[in-house]
């Protein structure tokens, strides 16, 4: 048994009569779509006893009207070839798009351009302070002149939402891996590559929500991804950073300091930045506890701190007595860039960032202190456990230690 399929027609479409200036009555059509409306006419004049308003229809009573109510049919058929036409084409038909295409004006009709839509999302999204960080609204800024780049590459600058296939997304991976970064002098990763990928899927997916686009080029369209590795310093390069003689240099002694703090504490830069002192309270377990809520999650963060974070944080207060915050105002920008410093002093072969605090804190203090995973997501913050499996990997002084214990009873 077969099915038949009937599509709903989501606008209305009615005939009405007006007495033109020259005493005529002519016949208009009035299009109406999600409450907003357009009207044209429909080049059939009549006499008053011609039309059925009611009906809005030519009286049948009449011989020669069955062939002005044939008309008024093809208009109808018309206006729906002209609806189907513009949804195909991945645009929001509208009631005054669907009256352009029935008048042959399709080339008014189209989507935003694409930079264009970008240009505005960045807008919106810079204003929302409260849900997105500095740091993410520079990835959208960095992905429009990635973006800008590719199209004009390809010719289409003025390229439009609805225009942009899966094709596209795969033609634009390959620009992303295969151009030279204007700084880097070479072309970027592929998980950086993926970042941008993933920022533009949520650009297309936002256009969907607002009706802008009917189908989501970004659908079949997959991107290899990449194992991530977490960079963390082991205990003996901890000690090289806090036993390093910089020569009296402040700057460098300030952030090696704002750095071990991290790596005492786990705090990533944006939590560590905005602690300020009255969120640490020394309680009746004589422990120094913190509660904040986390920029990057938005789940509150409420947990004690050990004595290494807790000697750093006073001697912030001694160092800088009128500050409200635990650590020195500083970005990260400049952090990263002195902890490179740092790294060539100290002889660690490894990509020194701030972030590597974190994954420090996780790693080398508490899993190879022989921290549970479950206590570990807890100091971490996590509000799954799955956030934390990614540190379960098993490191050398934790295979020494098992060795060791085993040995003992073998």
């Amino acid at each position: 048994m077969t099915m038949e399929y009937i599509e709903t027609i989501p606008y209305t479409v009615k005939f009405f009569a007006v007495k033109n200036s020259k005493g005529e009555t002519t016949i208009h059509v009035r299009l109406g779509l999600n409450r907003l409306k357009a009207e044209f006419k429909a080049d059939i004049t009549c006499e008053d006893e011609d039309w059925d308003a009611e009906n809005m229809r030519f009286n049948d009573s009449i011989d020669h009207n069955n062939y002005r109510n044939q008309k008024l049919s093809r208009i109808q058929g018309k206006i729906f070839e002209s609806f189907i036409s513009i949804r195909n084409s991945g645009t929001r038909p509208t009631a005054a798009n669907i009256k352009m295409v029935y008048h042959g004006e399709n080339s008014k009709i189209g989507c935003p351009l694409i930079l264009i839509y970008l240009d505005n999302y960045i807008d919106i999204i810079n204003a929302k302070t409260d849900e997105y960080r500095p740091g993410t609204i520079a990835h959208y800024k960095t992905l429009r002149k990635y973006l800008a780049r590719f199209l004009s590459s390809i010719h289409l600058s003025n390229m439009r939402m609805n225009e942009w296939k899966r094709k596209h997304f795969v033609q634009f991976e390959t620009h992303l891996r295969t151009t030279d970064h204007h700084i880097m002098k070479r072309p970027i990763g592929r998980a950086t590559s993926n970042k941008y990928l993933s920022k533009l899927k949520v650009i297309f997916n936002n256009a969907l929500a607002n009706e802008v686009i009917t189908i989501n080029p970004s659908i079949g369209f997959v991107m290899q991804r990449v194992k991530g590795t977490k960079e963390f310093l082991t205990a003996d390069e901890i000690k090289r950073i806090e036993e390093h003689d910089f020569d009296g240099n402040k700057s460098l002694d300030k952030v090696r300091k704002l750095f071990l703090f991290s790596v005492y504490s786990g705090l990533r830069f944006s939590d560590a930045n905005q602690l300020k002192r009255r969120d640490v309270m020394l309680e009746s377990d004589k422990n120094h506890w913190m509660a904040i809520t986390q920029i990057k999650t938005k789940e509150p963060l409420y947990r004690p701190l050990f004595k290494k974070a807790v000697k750093l944080m006073l001697d912030f207060e001694v160092e800088y007595p009128d500050s409200e915050y635990v650590i020195p105002r500083i970005t990260n920008q400049k952090v990263n860039a002195y902890l490179k410093v740092i790294a060539d002093f100290t002889g660690i072969q490894k990509t020194l960032t701030h972030h590597v605090a974190r994954h420090t804190f996780a790693t080398t203090i508490l899993l190879d202190g022989g921290i549970d995973l479950k206590t570990v997501s807890f100091f971490m913050g996590h509000s799954s456990i799955k956030s934390t499996e990614v540190y379960g990997k098993i490191t050398r002084n934790r295979a020494i230690d098992v060795v060791r214990e085993l040995n003992c009873v073998l």
